[in-house]
């Protein structure tokens, strides 16, 4: 008889080992298990646990994409661009907005950390629109839309932050046939501060210097991170 399940010992445990040495993007990897090759009974319980997670902190703080973009609405015409990444400094920022925005005028507020955004014509109307470099910026997930003024300056709601990736998160994505039975719950969303159901399984806190080795051991198995499945 040829039964393709994986054969595990008492008490049943199966480890999975997972790199992205062959995946095409470093910043993500996908993996799929053909079906019937890990299961249980319906009369059997099915849990996860992240064991150990090993990475080498080679991204950058900012990542072309996921926290450098925002718009310009200028006179009702609306232009997208994207703050450098990279491991940037305040000078980066700007350096950039006073090279590429000719009606915006920013300066940089040392003691507060913050910066101050107005407007060089007063017959234009400048909208600036956040789409995901609040941090960077200063400014809070809820604050997307901030009308620019000549006289009145629009200051940063909260410090600056370029150091804004403080953790990594391991999750299981949804659509497919694994999620955990309770979800962790999280406000991350950049929209509101509502908060919402997640499949986080794992927080690992950024610690290492860059080019370092980003590293978590659940050494005695404990249910810090341990989540019944559906």
């Amino acid at each position: 008889m040829n039964d393709n399940r994986l054969s595990v010992s008492l008490p049943e445990r199966t480890n999975l080992y997972i790199n992205n040495i062959n995946s095409k993007n470093k910043n993500q990897i996908e993996v799929l298990i053909r079906d019937g090759l890990i299961g249980c009974r319906s009369d059997e319980d099915f849990y996860i646990s992240v064991i150990s997670f090993n990475t080498l902190y080679s991204f950058y703080q900012v990542i072309d994409g996921y926290n450098n973009n925002f718009n310009i609405v200028h006179n009702g015409v609306r232009t997208s661009y994207t703050i450098p990444y990279g491991n940037i400094s305040v000078n980066t920022i700007l350096d950039y907005f006073i090279t590429t925005h000719s009606d915006i005028m920013i300066t940089y507020d040392k003691l507060k950390n913050k910066f101050n955004f107005l407007k060089k014509n007063q017959n234009h109307t400048v909208i600036l629109e956040l789409v995901n470099c609040h941090s960077l910026l200063g400014f809070r997930n809820n604050e997307s839309s901030l009308t620019l003024h000549e006289t009145i300056a629009t200051t940063s709601s909260i410090p600056i932050n370029v150091m804004s990736i403080t953790n990594l998160f391991i999750h299981l994505d949804a659509g497919y046939d694994l999620s955990i039975n309770d979800n962790n719950f999280y406000n991350h969303n950049l929209t509101d501060e509502t908060i919402k159901g997640n499949n986080i399984v794992c927080a690992i806190p950024i610690r290492e210097c860059y080019n370092g080795i980003i590293s978590y051991n659940n050494n005695d198995a404990t249910t810090s991170f341990y989540f019944k499945c559906n």
